[in-house]
């Protein structure tokens, strides 16, 4: 029988249509801003036969006709495909993968230190005064304890934020609990470094980004009160580490049972409830960049879908150095496949047929 080489037209229409391709349905522009969505991985599949194909193994395969389709698709190129094989030339990898910089000593204080800067410290400072100040003066009492407030500095601030990891790993049902004299729950270490007061002072004043002026717009991006700090993370990572060849984007929730607009409900995560983050990651879970999950559809256009504008955001400027990059199919499509190939990047991902 004759096989007929569809083209490339035919190809996205019969991929965009067909069930077991992902879509990006769930983020329409008519996406209800008060439900809470998933992250497409609770799509039910029909039938019991699933198979897990990664791209390298469905590309050029000549046994079925997708395979031929995606194989005279690729071979028309100029990347070096192998239409004999079912598998991928891979492309030189050509970075260096490991710090860019070394830290001034051999302690973990000084690993610490080169992501946790001094010029991370000064603007958290600067906020955060600023904000204690808004704070007093939309007081109703003097006898407020905000009326005592005293400019905080990179010393404290690095203190008030130690005590806050050191809670991380000392849990204790309340916040007043850490600062107990009685000895079922005497913890020396707060009060040595910090009073309760002082503590949960900065805690109400600790502020990431200036809020409007009188007569000013608010800003349109939900994440604006964080954002400095999102952009700091994303930006110092890609000045210290290099990563290494092989990187994995995909989902993950923080837990958050609060109002939120954006609050998502996934039931197949451990924290059901939560706020979705998109991150690019190490093989062996180290994360090197995060894209916050907002729901405002800002990113889709015509020519960009949602889940291409998070996977060309997280792997920007990590191009033409032959990476692979892992990711399931609720992020792929044959369009982006292509966009990442012409960047020398190969992409794998999971489906189910």
């Amino acid at each position: 029988m004759k096989t007929h080489i569809l083209s490339d037209a035919e190809l996205l229409d019969i991929l965009e249509n067909d069930k077991w391709i992902s879509s990006d349905e769930e983020f329409d522009d008519d996406f209800d801003e008060c439900s809470y969505g998933s992250d497409g991985d609770d799509v039910e599949n029909e039938g019991d036969d699933l198979q897990n194909i990664v791209i390298s193994d469905f590309v050029g395969s000549g046994e079925n006709e997708v395979g031929e389709v995606l194989s005279e698709i690729y071979s028309s190129t100029n990347f070096n495909w192998s239409t004999d094989s079912p598998h991928v030339n891979h492309f030189e990898f050509t970075a260096t993968p490991g710090l860019k910089c070394l830290p001034n000593g051999d302690k973990l204080i000084d690993y610490f230190n080169l992501l946790v800067t001094d010029e991370l410290l000064d603007m958290l400072v600067e906020e955060t005064n600023i904000y204690a100040i808004e704070i007093f003066l939309n007081s109703v009492s003097d006898k407020a304890r905000i009326s005592g407030w005293v400019n905080t500095n990179r010393s404290e601030m690095k203190t008030f934020l130690s005590l806050l990891f050191h809670m991380g790993t000392i849990k204790l049902p309340r916040l007043e609990d850490y600062w107990k004299t009685n000895k079922l729950f005497n913890l020396p270490f707060f009060r040595t470094y910090m009073s309760r007061n002082r503590f949960t002072l900065l805690l109400r004043a600790l502020h990431f980004s200036r809020n409007p002026a009188e007569g000013e717009s608010v800003p349109r991006n939900r994440l604006h009160k964080i954002q400095p700090i999102v952009n700091y993370f994303n930006t110092r990572m890609n000045e210290i580490f290099e990563p290494t060849k092989n990187l994995s984007l995909d989902e993950s929730m923080v837990l958050w049972r609060g109002r939120l607009i954006f609050r998502q409900y996934i039931k197949n995560k451990k924290h059901k409830f939560g706020i979705k983050m998109y991150m690019l990651t190490e093989s062996w879970g180290f994360i090197h960049r995060m894209l916050i999950y907002s729901g405002q559809g800002h990113d889709v256009s015509e020519t960009m879908t949602h889940t291409e504008f998070v996977v060309e955001n997280l792997m920007s400027g990590l191009h033409h150095k032959g990476r692979s990059l892992y990711m399931d199919n609720f992020y792929n499509s044959v369009q982006l496949s292509r966009k990442l190939l012409q960047k020398k990047n190969l992409c794998y991902w999971n489906f189910t047929l």
